[in-house]
């Protein structure tokens, strides 16, 4: 289909009518860009890449701290690059449910798997613990991981996890709080230590990744990330899930991501088709060449998010590109096969009791980096 740019004078048009017909104003939730502005208490560490600007935001997001089984990211992406071909399918699984036994399984084959994980993507903010549970990470790496993987097809089965991200974990604990509950968000893996005090999520956005862990319960994650928009009792990664049961047959090739669907910029709409308010206004603005927030903030002031846009006028207009973190992925080898299953040299497994990093902080003592 012929593709028509919308200049600034068509852009008035469109609001314009809406003015007149007298809708009422409304916030687009792409309207602006997602980072950290507001105040987040000490107790939290954030970290926030934005697409839409390529742009990275956050409070004490290089803070290490308990990698929690945010640590299961780490885990699986060696597992699917480098180990066996059966126990990369218990990857998705594991991240869904955040399964301890299939973690411990897959740690006691591949031990040195986070530690190659680590040195691949150059997390200099995270080291492996005895096992799987004990080691520390920062959010940075959170999420500086979880966007480098993206377009990553080795990630694809741990983003298909996080998608399917099951309502309840494996061990009872509920899977609904953090990052997750931050409008826009499709995928998430949660994380929480065994006495729930501390816990931390990850999610994938429509054009952005946030991490955040908090020294508290569940729901003070939650409450501390009100500048980011969360909202208690609101499981937007339940919300955007097109199949929140977890499928194993669908862990396999690239995610079916929800985003390309036909709530995202790229999608191509019928004339007939109703059309998200988000897309209507960033699209006008980019073909427009004004700023997304700029602009959208403008025409979302005119446009009711309950008013039906016609598919061809988000059609007609071109979709903004969608920056992402480029990332090198080299060729697995014999090497890296070898190294996942095993202990490298200083591993923290055969480190004292009294250095590993889990007595360090259960004792209050810094933890070395």
């Amino acid at each position: 289909m012929k593709k028509t740019r919308v200049t600034p004078a068509l852009a008035a048009v469109v609001v314009s009518a809406s003015l007149a017909v007298g809708i009422p104003a409304v916030s687009s939730p792409w309207a602006s860009a997602l980072s950290v502005t507001a105040p987040v208490p000490a107790r939290t560490e954030v970290a926030v890449f934005d697409g839409a600007t390529g742009s990275w935001s956050g409070s004490n997001a290089t803070r290490p701290g308990p990698s929690l089984s945010l640590a299961k990211l780490y885990l699986g992406y060696a597992v699917i690059a480098a180990g066996d071909p059966a126990d990369a399918a218990k990857v998705p699984h594991m991240i869904a449910t955040s399964d301890d036994a299939v973690a411990s399984s897959l740690d006691a084959t591949y031990p040195g798997a986070i530690d190659w994980t680590i040195t691949r993507f150059g997390l200099t903010g995270t080291t492996a613990g005895p096992t799987w549970g004990w080691g520390s990470t920062t959010m940075s790496d959170v999420a500086y991981f979880v966007q480098a993987i993206r377009d990553d097809p080795v990630g694809q089965p741990i983003l298909e996890g996080m998608r399917a991200a099951t309502p309840v974990a494996a061990d009872g604990y509920r899977q609904n709080y953090g990052t997750s509950t931050i409008d826009g968000v499709w995928a998430t893996k949660f994380g929480w230590d065994d006495d729930g005090l501390i816990n931390a999520t990850v999610s994938v956005g429509r054009d952005f990744v946030v991490a955040a862990r908090t020294t508290g319960p569940a729901d003070q994650l939650t409450a501390d990330l009100s500048g980011l928009g969360a909202r208690p009792g609101h499981n937007f990664n339940r919300a955007n899930t097109a199949d929140p049961v977890f499928d194993p047959a669908a862990a396999t090739g690239r995610i079916p991501d929800p985003d390309h669907s036909a709530g995202h910029a790229d999608a191509v709409y019928r004339p007939g088709d109703a059309v998200p308010l988000h897309i209507v206004t960033d699209r006008i603005a980019c073909a427009a060449g004004g700023s997304s927030a700029a602009l959208s903030s403008g025409l979302s002031s005119a446009i009711s998010a309950s008013v039906t846009v016609p598919g061809w006028l988000a059609t007609m207009v071109a979709a903004c590109p969608r920056p992402t973190v480029s990332h090198a992925t080299t060729a697995v080898t014999d090497a890296d096969r070898a190294a996942i299953r095993t202990d490298p040299p200083g591993s923290l497994r055969r480190a004292p009791l009294t250095e590993q990093p889990w007595y360090l902080r259960r004792h209050g003592l810094p933890v070395p980096r």
